[in-house]
């Protein structure tokens, strides 16, 4: 199940008024587990504002650290593009007959069951192909594998406008602080209020 139906379900109970006092204590600390476990090992910063009122100093210094800290880890994209592998793109193996039938209808219109066996490999290796060419003279390989880190979005900077936007309008003035610091510090991010 995933973290944040437990931690609405968490919320529910915790706010339908039912539980005992030591209860309530107890599902206050797991809904701010919860959030932090966002903000610190997700960087998932949606949501501050509908979960205001649970929003304690922990959690506070936590957005601190990610404002002063603005930047994914490099090992998520290293994890990832270690992961990566270009076999949707290989070609070894078709025949060439097959390669130049492919060729000549430009992918279109395939008909034979010869075709479409190969189809996918050989359109996403002419995909690259060409965007290898546009990319400066790269490989389809090395295409696949740009397009890719391109594409992660777990790199450069962390969301800190979701920050933003939960500082501003609960007029967070630890947080504006230090967003403002950000602000001067990395003036290349496009912040909305400040």
């Amino acid at each position: 199940m995933p973290l944040i139906v437990v931690q609405d379900i968490i919320i529910k109970r915790y706010e339908s008024g039912k539980l005992n006092q030591e209860d309530s204590i107890k599902a206050r600390q797991l809904i701010e587990k919860t959030i932090l476990r966002f903000i610190n090992n997700d960087h998932n910063y949606r949501g501050l504002l509908s979960y205001h009122n649970y929003i304690t100093d922990d959690i506070r210094k936590a957005l601190v650290d990610a404002i002063e800290n603005p930047f994914y880890p490099e090992e998520y994209l290293d994890f990832y593009m270690s992961m990566q592998n270009t076999s949707s793109i290989d070609t070894v193996g078709i025949p060439e007959i097959t390669k130049e039938k492919v060729l000549k209808n430009r992918l279109y219109s395939l008909t034979t069951e010869e075709l479409k066996d190969y189809y996918l490999n050989l359109s996403s290796f002419l995909f690259y192909q060409e965007l290898g060419e546009e990319w400066g003279g790269l490989s389809a390989e090395e295409a696949y594998l740009e397009k890719k880190r391109r594409e992660f979005y777990q790199k450069g900077y962390l969301p800190i406008n979701d920050i933003e936007e939960y500082a501003y309008q609960k007029n967070d003035e630890l947080l504006i602080e230090h967003l403002k610091e950000f602000k001067k510090k990395h003036p290349d991010y496009s912040l909305k209020y400040f």
